[in-house]
Protein backbone atom coordinates (compact mmCIF):
# COMPACT_ATOMS: atom_id res chain seq x y z
CA UNK A 1 0.00 0.00 0.00
CA UNK A 2 2.86 2.31 0.90
CA UNK A 3 4.60 1.48 -2.35
CA UNK A 4 1.46 2.26 -4.35
CA UNK A 5 1.14 5.62 -2.60
CA UNK A 6 4.77 6.50 -3.32
CA UNK A 7 4.28 5.43 -6.94
CA UNK A 8 1.31 7.77 -7.32
CA UNK A 9 3.22 10.68 -5.78
CA UNK A 10 6.18 10.05 -8.10
CA UNK A 11 3.89 9.85 -11.14
CA UNK A 12 2.17 13.11 -10.17
CA UNK A 13 5.52 14.83 -9.65
CA UNK A 14 6.71 13.60 -13.02
CA UNK A 15 3.53 14.89 -14.66
CA UNK A 16 3.94 18.31 -13.02
CA UNK A 17 7.58 18.44 -14.10
CA UNK A 18 6.61 17.49 -17.65
CA UNK A 19 3.99 20.24 -17.79
CA UNK A 20 6.56 22.71 -16.42
CA UNK A 21 9.10 21.72 -19.05
CA UNK A 22 6.52 22.02 -21.84
CA UNK A 23 5.56 25.50 -20.65
CA UNK A 24 9.21 26.56 -20.48
CA UNK A 25 9.84 25.26 -23.99
CA UNK A 26 6.77 27.11 -25.27
CA UNK A 27 7.85 30.37 -23.61
CA UNK A 28 11.35 29.96 -24.96
CA UNK A 29 10.10 29.42 -28.51
CA UNK A 30 7.80 32.44 -28.22
CA UNK A 31 10.62 34.66 -26.96
CA UNK A 32 12.82 33.43 -29.79
CA UNK A 33 10.09 34.24 -32.28
CA UNK A 34 9.68 37.76 -30.86
CA UNK A 35 13.44 38.27 -30.88
CA UNK A 36 13.63 37.09 -34.45
CA UNK A 37 10.74 39.38 -35.40
CA UNK A 38 12.43 42.32 -33.66
CA UNK A 39 15.61 41.55 -35.53
CA UNK A 40 13.69 41.51 -38.78
CA UNK A 41 12.19 44.94 -38.18
CA UNK A 42 15.67 46.35 -37.62
CA UNK A 43 16.66 45.38 -41.16
CA UNK A 44 15.67 48.52 -43.03
CA UNK A 45 16.80 50.76 -45.84
CA UNK A 46 16.19 54.51 -46.21
CA UNK A 47 16.04 56.41 -49.47
CA UNK A 48 15.61 60.13 -50.17
CA UNK A 49 14.35 61.88 -53.29
CA UNK A 50 13.16 65.30 -54.43
CA UNK A 51 10.26 66.51 -56.52
CA UNK A 52 10.21 69.87 -58.29
CA UNK A 53 7.42 71.89 -59.87
CA UNK A 54 7.83 75.24 -61.63
CA UNK A 55 5.01 77.78 -61.75
CA UNK A 56 4.51 81.41 -62.70
CA UNK A 57 3.45 83.63 -59.76
CA UNK A 58 -0.15 84.77 -59.90
CA UNK A 59 -0.22 87.38 -57.12
CA UNK A 60 1.90 90.35 -56.06
CA UNK A 61 2.17 92.13 -52.70
CA UNK A 62 3.13 95.79 -52.38
CA UNK A 63 3.77 97.69 -49.15
CA UNK A 64 3.03 101.42 -49.19
CA UNK A 65 3.70 103.88 -46.38
CA UNK A 66 2.43 107.43 -45.98
CA UNK A 67 4.07 109.67 -43.36
CA UNK A 68 3.09 113.28 -42.70
CA UNK A 69 3.91 115.92 -40.07
CA UNK A 70 1.71 118.51 -38.41
CA UNK A 71 1.68 120.91 -35.48
CA UNK A 72 -0.61 118.53 -33.59
CA UNK A 73 -1.67 114.88 -34.01
CA UNK A 74 -4.98 115.76 -35.65
CA UNK A 75 -3.35 117.79 -38.42
CA UNK A 76 -0.83 115.03 -39.13
CA UNK A 77 -3.57 112.40 -39.23
CA UNK A 78 -5.69 114.52 -41.58
CA UNK A 79 -2.73 114.88 -43.96
CA UNK A 80 -2.22 111.11 -44.04
CA UNK A 81 -5.94 110.55 -44.62
CA UNK A 82 -5.88 113.13 -47.41
CA UNK A 83 -3.28 111.06 -49.25
CA UNK A 84 -4.71 107.64 -48.46
CA UNK A 85 -8.23 108.52 -49.57
CA UNK A 86 -7.43 109.01 -53.30
CA UNK A 87 -5.05 106.04 -53.16
CA UNK A 88 -7.84 103.75 -51.90
CA UNK A 89 -10.24 105.17 -54.48
CA UNK A 90 -7.70 104.51 -57.22
CA UNK A 91 -7.17 100.93 -56.03
CA UNK A 92 -10.93 100.35 -56.22
CA UNK A 93 -10.86 101.55 -59.84
CA UNK A 94 -8.15 98.98 -60.48
CA UNK A 95 -10.59 96.31 -59.22
CA UNK A 96 -8.54 95.55 -56.12
CA UNK A 97 -10.85 94.11 -53.49
CA UNK A 98 -11.07 95.61 -50.01
CA UNK A 99 -10.16 92.21 -48.56
CA UNK A 100 -6.79 92.49 -50.31
CA UNK A 101 -5.92 95.80 -48.62
CA UNK A 102 -4.66 95.47 -45.07
CA UNK A 103 -3.33 98.09 -42.63
CA UNK A 104 -0.05 96.74 -41.28
CA UNK A 105 0.69 99.65 -38.93
CA UNK A 106 -0.62 103.05 -37.87
CA UNK A 107 1.30 105.33 -35.52
CA UNK A 108 1.34 108.93 -34.37
CA UNK A 109 4.17 110.35 -32.28
CA UNK A 110 5.88 113.67 -31.44
CA UNK A 111 9.16 114.81 -32.93
CA UNK A 112 11.53 117.30 -31.36
CA UNK A 113 13.63 120.32 -32.24
CA UNK A 114 16.97 119.06 -31.01
CA UNK A 115 19.46 121.76 -30.11
CA UNK A 116 22.92 121.12 -31.55
CA UNK A 117 25.86 120.30 -29.33
CA UNK A 118 28.17 123.25 -28.64
CA UNK A 119 31.73 122.83 -27.36
CA UNK A 120 31.06 119.12 -26.82
CA UNK A 121 28.13 119.98 -24.58
CA UNK A 122 24.75 118.60 -25.64
CA UNK A 123 21.43 119.72 -24.21
CA UNK A 124 19.48 117.31 -22.06
CA UNK A 125 16.43 115.62 -23.62
CA UNK A 126 14.11 117.58 -21.34
CA UNK A 127 15.37 120.82 -22.85
CA UNK A 128 14.34 119.79 -26.37
CA UNK A 129 10.92 121.10 -27.32
CA UNK A 130 8.23 119.26 -29.26
CA UNK A 131 8.25 120.63 -32.80
CA UNK A 132 5.16 118.75 -33.98
CA UNK A 133 3.70 115.33 -34.56
CA UNK A 134 4.20 112.73 -37.26
CA UNK A 135 1.62 110.18 -38.34
CA UNK A 136 2.48 107.12 -40.40
CA UNK A 137 0.28 104.46 -41.98
CA UNK A 138 1.44 101.36 -43.83
CA UNK A 139 -0.77 99.26 -46.12
CA UNK A 140 -0.14 95.85 -47.60
CA UNK A 141 -1.87 95.48 -50.95
CA UNK A 142 -2.38 92.23 -52.85
CA UNK A 143 -2.70 92.61 -56.58
CA UNK A 144 -4.15 89.61 -58.40
CA UNK A 145 -4.13 91.12 -61.88
CA UNK A 146 -0.40 91.44 -62.44
CA UNK A 147 -0.90 93.60 -65.51
CA UNK A 148 -2.28 96.36 -63.28
CA UNK A 149 0.91 96.66 -61.20
CA UNK A 150 2.39 99.55 -63.28
CA UNK A 151 -0.90 101.45 -62.92
CA UNK A 152 -0.81 100.89 -59.16
CA UNK A 153 2.76 102.21 -58.94
CA UNK A 154 1.79 105.26 -60.94
CA UNK A 155 -1.16 105.78 -58.60
CA UNK A 156 1.14 105.74 -55.57
CA UNK A 157 3.73 108.13 -56.99
CA UNK A 158 1.15 110.61 -58.30
CA UNK A 159 -0.40 110.83 -54.82
CA UNK A 160 2.90 111.44 -53.00
CA UNK A 161 3.07 108.10 -51.22
CA UNK A 162 6.18 108.33 -49.03
CA UNK A 163 7.51 104.80 -49.46
CA UNK A 164 6.76 101.93 -51.84
CA UNK A 165 8.23 98.46 -51.39
CA UNK A 166 7.61 95.64 -53.83
CA UNK A 167 6.06 94.03 -55.70
CA UNK A 168 6.82 90.66 -54.14
CA UNK A 169 5.59 87.92 -56.46
CA UNK A 170 4.12 84.77 -54.93
CA UNK A 171 1.75 81.90 -55.72
CA UNK A 172 -1.63 82.42 -54.10
CA UNK A 173 -2.69 78.76 -53.80
CA UNK A 174 0.41 76.62 -53.60
CA UNK A 175 -1.13 73.52 -52.01
CA UNK A 176 -1.87 71.80 -55.33
CA UNK A 177 1.68 72.46 -56.52
CA UNK A 178 3.09 71.13 -53.25
CA UNK A 179 1.02 67.96 -53.68
CA UNK A 180 2.30 67.53 -57.21
CA UNK A 181 5.92 67.98 -56.13
CA UNK A 182 5.42 65.57 -53.22
CA UNK A 183 3.93 62.93 -55.53
CA UNK A 184 6.95 63.20 -57.82
CA UNK A 185 9.33 62.85 -54.88
CA UNK A 186 7.51 59.78 -53.47
CA UNK A 187 7.40 58.04 -56.86
CA UNK A 188 11.12 58.62 -57.31
CA UNK A 189 11.90 57.36 -53.79
CA UNK A 190 9.82 54.20 -54.32
CA UNK A 191 11.71 53.35 -57.51
CA UNK A 192 15.05 53.95 -55.83
CA UNK A 193 14.06 51.76 -52.85
CA UNK A 194 13.03 48.89 -55.16
CA UNK A 195 16.29 49.16 -57.11
CA UNK A 196 18.37 49.22 -53.91
CA UNK A 197 16.57 46.18 -52.49
CA UNK A 198 17.19 44.25 -55.72
CA UNK A 199 20.86 45.15 -55.63
CA UNK A 200 21.07 43.90 -52.03
CA UNK A 201 19.38 40.64 -52.95
CA UNK A 202 16.48 41.37 -50.60
CA UNK A 203 12.75 41.79 -50.85
CA UNK A 204 11.16 45.14 -50.09
CA UNK A 205 8.81 45.03 -47.12
CA UNK A 206 6.41 47.54 -45.63
CA UNK A 207 6.97 51.25 -45.15
CA UNK A 208 8.38 51.95 -41.68
CA UNK A 209 8.65 55.77 -41.63
CA UNK A 210 8.21 58.87 -43.78
CA UNK A 211 9.59 62.40 -43.48
CA UNK A 212 9.23 65.47 -45.65
CA UNK A 213 10.86 68.84 -46.23
CA UNK A 214 10.61 71.51 -48.88
CA UNK A 215 10.75 75.16 -49.83
CA UNK A 216 10.01 77.77 -52.47
CA UNK A 217 12.80 79.08 -54.65
CA UNK A 218 12.07 82.26 -56.62
CA UNK A 219 13.52 82.12 -60.10
CA UNK A 220 14.14 85.36 -62.01
CA UNK A 221 11.68 87.07 -59.68
CA UNK A 222 12.24 90.84 -59.80
CA UNK A 223 10.78 93.61 -57.69
CA UNK A 224 10.67 97.32 -58.37
CA UNK A 225 12.76 99.47 -56.05
CA UNK A 226 11.39 102.37 -54.03
CA UNK A 227 13.25 104.89 -56.21
CA UNK A 228 11.78 103.45 -59.39
CA UNK A 229 8.32 103.53 -57.90
CA UNK A 230 8.67 107.12 -56.75
CA UNK A 231 9.93 108.22 -60.17
CA UNK A 232 7.02 106.57 -61.97
CA UNK A 233 4.94 108.99 -64.01
CA UNK A 234 1.78 108.61 -65.99
CA UNK A 235 3.75 108.23 -69.22
CA UNK A 236 6.17 105.71 -67.71
CA UNK A 237 5.24 102.09 -67.01
CA UNK A 238 8.07 100.05 -65.43
CA UNK A 239 8.68 96.56 -66.77
CA UNK A 240 8.23 94.04 -63.96
CA UNK A 241 8.88 90.44 -65.02
CA UNK A 242 7.28 88.04 -62.55
CA UNK A 243 9.59 85.18 -63.54
CA UNK A 244 8.78 81.77 -62.11
CA UNK A 245 9.11 79.97 -58.81
CA UNK A 246 10.32 76.48 -58.00
CA UNK A 247 8.37 74.44 -55.48
CA UNK A 248 10.66 71.79 -54.05
CA UNK A 249 9.63 68.87 -51.82
CA UNK A 250 12.11 66.34 -50.46
CA UNK A 251 11.02 63.05 -48.87
CA UNK A 252 12.75 60.22 -47.02
CA UNK A 253 11.17 56.74 -47.01
CA UNK A 254 12.30 53.93 -44.74
CA UNK A 255 11.36 50.36 -45.75
CA UNK A 256 11.74 47.01 -44.06
CA UNK A 257 13.69 44.49 -46.12
CA UNK A 258 13.34 40.72 -45.92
Amino acid sequence: MEKEKMFKIGALSLAVLSVFLVVQIFVGLKNYSLLDQKFETMRTISVSAEGEVFAVPDIASIMVTVSEKGENPLVAQEKVAGIMEPVLEGLALLNIDDADIQTMSYSSYPYYDIEPCVDYRCPMQSQNEIAGYETSQTLRIKIRDLESIPDALTLFSSNNVTNVSGPEFTIDDSELLMNEAREKAIDSAKKEAKLLADQLGARLGGLVSFSEGGDYYPMANRAVSMDMAMESKAEFAPQLPAGEQKINVSVTLTYQIK
